[in-house]
């Protein structure tokens, strides 16, 4: 099937039934959370891992550790280490969503585990060094938050009472160290479809004085938010432009404009107060996009037809409207899950998994062109993926989403 057949394909299903956007969307957003909550299949393992990164243990980097042959780059100084999350201050089976640096410290959102059934309440870390963390107060509600961004001193959360809609918004004045519910219901995003656990925000970003947010909305769609303050929201991708889409996440293009993506639909917006028509982007056959770094040049996609596998690396040179298969990451790491990329400090970032069984795996780059990925002496016990890349300082902080994960990641470019 051709690009352009696929895209019709993905469009007359969304068209053609009630909810079939959302239908299709639970399909990808299934498989993601599958490969981001991969379980430990080694008991004992995880046991005396434990015991082994007590302690952070550091390593230089190494050219016998690169993806492709030879040293990479302008990562000779590079050191990276592992923490247990419980030792650091994270806790221990907490469940972790996403990541937003707040000044010069990073805020980590997600959930802690309550009581024999293992409910969630919703939780905050912050850190100033991305290895140490502490728990900031706040509401006391069931749970998570499964969204963050910060500007200046201020930032906004978005949670779940766990239903799957998007339920409660928090706010706070001294760069995350404390917080206070600001909007809270059913209706803050929309009328709720509790059926299709919709409207649900996925992403959070601030873009000047305007904070936006992007998920999926009530009818089953992609939709696009913004507040000027959090406590009301207005949508502004609608579902008459959305209709080729389950949802949308919300990354950068080249030249300063916010680029949003769905499999191989994407839209433009100045300032994400306006979006312009749906545009049908040329992704290489039977691929799906998957997560886009900042300024929509590199992107990883995942299958239609072998369960999201596998994940090449992409290149576009025209904003993200075209994209083109890069085999040197994937001819190198035939094994590599990708579930999140970025650019952060002159170094391209990659976290998710590789293996069989798998472990959980980063890699690093310069150019694009040789990888440095993580030592084996670090992978840890079987199960587990990499799906959150910050930064405190100078230093690169890689964490898991599952619970099950005990330990996370640092890189050291100091």
């Amino acid at each position: 099937m051709r690009v352009d057949e696929l895209q019709r394909e993905l469009a007359r299903r969304i068209e053609t039934a009630p909810g079939a956007g959302r239908d299709l969307d639970a399909v990808v957003r299934r498989g993601r959370r599958r490969l981001a909550r991969r379980r430990f299949i080694g008991g004992v393992a995880a046991v005396l891992l434990l015991a082994a990164v007590a302690t952070p243990i550091v390593l230089r980097e190494r050219s016998t550790n690169t993806v492709s042959a030879g040293p990479v780059p302008g990562t000779a100084h590079l050191g990276r280490a592992v923490h247990d999350k419980t030792r650091a201050g994270l806790g221990t089976g907490t469940l972790l969503h996403a990541v937003a640096n707040s000044g010069d410290s990073l805020l980590a959102a997600g959930a802690r585990p309550t009581g024999p059934a293992r409910s969630w309440r919703p939780a905050i870390w912050y850190s100033n060094d991305g290895t140490n963390w502490k728990s900031a107060p706040v509401p006391l509600s069931p749970g998570e938050v499964v969204a963050i961004a910060a500007e200046g001193n201020r930032a906004i959360a978005v949670g779940t009472d766990g239903s799957g809609l998007s339920t409660f918004v928090w706010a706070s004045e001294d760069r995350g160290r404390h917080w206070a519910a600001i909007a809270e219901g059913t209706q803050i995003f929309g009328s709720p479809a509790p059926q299709m656990g919709r409207p649900f925000v996925t992403g959070l970003r601030a873009v000047g004085r305007t904070w936006v947010a992007n998920g999926g909305s009530s009818d089953g769609y992609a939709a696009v938010w913004t507040s000027r303050d959090g406590t009301r929201w207005r949508q502004v991708l609608d579902s008459a432009a959305s209709r080729t889409a389950g949802s949308v996440d919300v990354t950068t293009a080249a030249n300063g404009r916010l680029f949003g993506y769905w499999a191989t639909t994407g839209w433009y917006s100045a300032r994400g107060r306006s979006w312009g028509a749906p545009i049908a982007l040329v992704v290489p056959d039977r691929l799906l996009l998957r997560t886009v770094a900042p300024r929509a040049s590199v992107a990883f996609g995942e299958s239609v037809d072998r369960g999201g596998l596998p994940t090449p690396l992409l290149r576009s040179d025209d904003d993200g409207r075209t994209w083109t298969v890069d085999r040197a990451f994937l001819d190198a790491a035939p094994g590599a899950t990708v579930l999140t990329v970025t650019r952060t400090g002159g170094l391209w970032v990659a976290a998710g998994t590789s293996g069989s069984p798998n472990h959980p795996d980063a890699w690093v780059s310069t150019d694009l062109t040789r990888w440095h990925r993580l030592p084996e002496s670090l992978y840890g016990g079987p199960g587990g993926t990499l799906g959150l890349v910050g930064v405190a300082g100078k230093r690169l902080v890689i964490l898991g989403t599952a619970p099950e994960l005990d330990r996370f990641y640092t890189l050291d470019a100091r």
